[in-house]
């Protein structure tokens, strides 16, 4: 009786053992495949849950006459935008645009699409449809920061989630059309300033800024810590123009321009003012003219810089 009841206490000590060292041997397979196999994609996750990435845009170069007059200036805005994946749930998404219908005088069934629609199709090169996840949605651009500050402290009320403020300058022309044909204007695609025409499409390699890039390790609060993983690339702003126009003498010439049109209503006028010792353009005007302020009525054919594009013939001014 001894005998057999040692030999069950011996196999159940074999099997106890046994299921030790079958643990330890799939703890250790476990941690040799998190901490080598997959140790740069699992490092990689857990990055992306700490780092936080800040990018910032300069300022875009100015324009001025020839004493300093601003022509050409940047104003202070925010690009919203939201993360359709984590807007939260039906009712968060429908109290979400109702906010920004609001206070953005937007569409409610416009910004409601856009926080629901989540998938996009694309087709690939060799024909096949993909379904991709969509992350980024801009629901409006050139928000004041006033706004953008009503708007913070609404979100934060209502904890909503899956909302992004992203700070840059919109350009503005502080003196409406005069000049306008010259100075041009920019347009944005995709967050990205592309100068259309004038002196901000000419000197566009010039006044265009660079990115900076703030990289570091947050707190769950989202606070910055003073320690870690930290990397900064600083960018710069843009190169300043400054012309040889004259604000005071150019408004004296789109004035009486102005009164010519007026009078006599023809299809196109133009005329510069140029000065004869160092030949140096003081004003430049041409009708017809518009505002870059105001995208809503502009007409392209108002564009054109016809006195430079435009050709005619000397005809018998050439005689003397």
């Amino acid at each position: 009786m001894l005998s057999s009841s040692s030999d069950a206490t011996r196999v159940r000590v074999r099997i106890v053992v046994f299921l030790f060292v079958l643990v330890f041997v799939l703890l250790a397979v476990r941690l040799y495949v998190v901490q080598i196999k997959r140790h740069e994609e699992l490092l990689a996750k857990a990055r992306s849950q700490y780092t936080a990435v800040k990018k910032t845009t300069g300022r875009r170069g100015e324009i001025f006459d020839v004493h300093g007059n601003l022509l050409v200036g940047n104003v202070p805005c925010d690009t919203i935008s939201v993360d359709p994946q984590i807007v939260g749930s039906e009712l968060q998404r429908r109290r979400m645009a109702a906010m920004f219908a609001k206070h953005l005088e937007l569409e409610y069934d416009e910004v409601y699409e856009k926080l629901t629609r989540r998938i996009r199709r694309v087709k690939q090169p060799n024909g096949t449809v993909e379904d991709r996840h969509i992350r980024y949605v801009v629901i409006a651009r050139r928000v004041s920061p006033a706004k953008s500050l009503e708007l913070r402290q609404l979100i934060s009320v209502n904890r909503f989630s899956g909302i992004f403020f992203r700070e840059h300058y919109m350009r503005y022309y502080p003196k409406k059309s005069l000049l306008a044909n010259i100075l041009g204007f920019t347009n944005v695609d995709h967050d990205k300033t592309v100068a259309v025409l004038g002196i901000e499409k000419f000197f566009n390699k010039e006044m265009a800024s660079s990115e900076s890039i703030q990289k570091f390790e947050r707190a769950r609060d989202g606070r910055r810590l003073s320690y870690g993983d930290q990397k900064d690339i600083r960018g710069r702003h843009g190169f300043n123009i400054f012309l040889t126009i004259s604000e005071p003498l150019q408004s004296i010439v789109e004035e009486e321009l102005d009164k010519l049109v007026e009078k006599w209503r023809p299809r196109a006028a133009y005329a510069v003012m140029i000065d004869p010792g160092s030949g140096n353009i003081l004003a430049i005007a041409q009708r017809p003219t518009f505002n870059p302020n105001d995208r809503s009525e502009m007409d392209p054919q108002s564009w054109r810089i016809r006195l430079i594009e435009d050709v005619l013939e000397p005809g018998s001014t050439m005689k003397p």
